[in-house]
């Protein structure tokens, strides 16, 4: 009798996969069939309701935090009714379930993408140019393939994560949550490198539509010649911007060795009311890309006649980094280590200090992107200053897998900003030299989070809740090799390792293993080494810690 409230939640019947888009709903709809009495008409009664997805506003004050700090109040009431049931059977029925959403859900998507593809291959065959509401319609097509998947990995990941607590509490059980969700990541609908093409494709369309704009018309014709017909300033002044437009151009920084000034390009979005002025940042170190492609769609999809405040968004910080394909800027220094900058120092220096006097003196917030170095790869984490209240709403905003604390090293432009009481982020959003572009739409709505909460976005629907597993650690900590060879780390980004458990290994050039490096106590892995090649203190892991107390000046070591 028992197992038919908790076959009620999972019933196949309940398209919970498709329709849960909200982890607080879930977990609210899973505690109040938990709360239920046993009588059997009340189950039967329950059983025959359909399970649907209620849309809550965000509160004011971020009540979204609220939703943060309570994920885990499960009550021990709770636990010890759903510990009554036959493991056994509810393993059986449960995993079947699962099976048959996962089959269900591989049809969706594959009906989806085939309906894309042939959307995107009709339009790139017509010998007319497309239409601006013909690029919509491909782009709101290849989103919904991606909010998709994104939707069901949630849904999955949240009836998984109640297993594991509630059912799964001894490790009893063959259907373990942690090992499903990584075999769920296989399958076909969670694959999002089928959409490259149709993304290709629609980026070309958009290239055959400003040409045929621009064809017997005054119109600028975006190609490299024309770039320059954009105005460049020597100063940005916010003021004298017109409200409710999008204003492009390039800002000067300093002078290269022909006496030409290097630039910036610089987007500012004036909203039709006055509000807080909030800096996206993205290539301070030139090879990390995820972040152009996502100041880019932040800047297209905000209407500037409904936003409350401004936003200045800069697309690419260190052009010389960038048109090179190098992370350092071009007297090979980091740049990220050269903030706030001396007006009289060297190269990098004198960058750094102009574009803080340019840019950064102008805004009251920082969210500056990064990615991983070459040679690392990266989860969707945040570092901030945990103490600093405001920079910890940002942080959590963000909706990242992991928020690690970290005061920020000298030099960086976070430290830099927040040095002149400006609250900054720093979004480390996946891996270098590339486009991720599962993780760019997820660290995209992170944003449009944090400017809700500031008040900018007016119309209902933009604050998206947290992901069900963030992980909140109070220090992280990488690791070095201290001998040479070959370097296999085992744990995938994103995973947590025990304390005891081998996370790295070092072979020799004959296949001997040299080295096993071991977990002193329980961490989640923020990011880690690809590059199998090492020598003596390279890099191996970077692992967060989860305690109970923030300390002020906490580093983690990151260069």
């Amino acid at each position: 009798m028992k197992f038919q409230k908790y076959q009620a939640i999972f019933s196949s019947d309940a398209t919970w996969a498709q329709d849960i888009v909200r982890y607080s709903t879930l977990k609210k709809l899973i505690k109040s069939y938990v709360r239920m009495t046993n009588t059997e008409e009340q189950i039967s009664s329950s059983s025959q309701k359909p399970v649907k997805a209620v849309q809550s506003k965000p509160r004011e004050g971020g009540g979204i935090l609220a939703e943060l700090e309570n994920m885990e109040d499960e009550s021990s009431e709770d636990e010890e009714t759903f510990q009554t049931f036959n493991k056994e059977e509810a393993q059986e029925k449960v995993t079947r379930l699962l099976k048959e959403d996962i089959e269900r859900s591989n049809r969706r998507f594959a009906e989806d993408l085939s309906n894309v593809r042939a959307y995107a291959k009709a339009l790139a065959d017509s010998s007319e140019a497309p239409s601006e509401e013909d690029l919509q319609q491909l782009r709101l097509r290849i989103k919904n393939c991606f909010d998709y998947a994104r939707i069901q990995e949630e849904a999955f990941d949240c009836i998984l994560r109640k297993w594991d607590k509630v059912m799964n509490v001894d490790n009893d059980c063959s259907l373990n949550g942690e090992t499903f969700m990584a075999e769920l990541r296989k399958e076909p609908f969670m694959d999002h490198s089928c959409l490259d093409e149709e993304l290709n494709i629609s980026q070309q369309l958009m290239m055959r539509l400003v040409e045929a704009k621009a064809q017997g018309t005054n119109e600028v014709n975006y190609s490299d010649a024309d770039m320059d017909k954009r105005i460049t300033v020597d100063s940005m002044d916010i003021g004298v911007l017109s409200p409710c437009c999008k204003h492009r151009f390039w800002l000067t920084m300093i002078e290269d060795a022909f006496g030409c000034h290097l630039r910036v390009p610089v987007i500012v979005v004036k909203g039709a009311y006055v509000g807080p002025v909030v800096c996206v940042t993205a290539c301070v170190h030139g090879n990390e890309l995820n972040g152009v492609p996502l100041v880019h769609k932040l800047v297209d999809d905000i209407d500037p006649t409904t936003l409350v405040g401004t936003i200045v968004a800069i697309p690419v910080v260190n052009g010389p980094g960038y048109l090179e394909n190098k992370r350092g800027f071009s007297d090979g220094v980091d740049l990220n280590r050269c903030f706030p900058g001396q007006p009289d120092g060297t190269r990098s220096k004198q960058y750094a200090y102009a574009f803080i006097q340019k840019v950064i003196k102008n805004v009251d917030y920082l969210i500056d992107l990064h990615t991983a170095s070459h040679g690392r790869v990266n989860s969707l984490y945040v570092r901030a200053d945990l103490l600093n209240p405001i920079a910890k709403q940002m942080a959590l905003l963000q909706n990242p897998m992991i928020v690690v604390h970290n005061s920020s090293p000298g030099g960086s432009l976070r430290g830099a900003a927040q040095a002149m009481g400006i609250p900054a982020i720093t979004v480390e959003i996946g891996d270098p030299a590339q486009l991720q572009y599962d993780m760019i739409l997820a660290a995209y709505q992170g944003v449009r989070n944090i400017l809700t909460f500031l008040n900018m976005l007016t119309e209902e629907g933009n604050t998206k809740p947290p992901r069900a597993r963030l992980v909140l650690c109070t220090s992280s900590k990488w690791f070095y090799t201290d001998s040479g060879g070959i370097l296999v780390v085992h744990p995938d980004v994103g995973t947590w390792i025990r304390s005891g458990q081998v996370f790295a290994t070092i072979f020799d050039s004959f296949g001997d293993r040299v080295k096993e490096f071991i977990a002193l106590e329980d961490a989640v892995v923020v990011g880690k080494s690809c590059n199998p090649v090492a020598s003596a203190g390279d890099r191996i892991v970077h692992l967060g810690f989860v305690g109970s107390t923030l300390n002020q000046g906490q580093l983690d070591g990151h260069e």
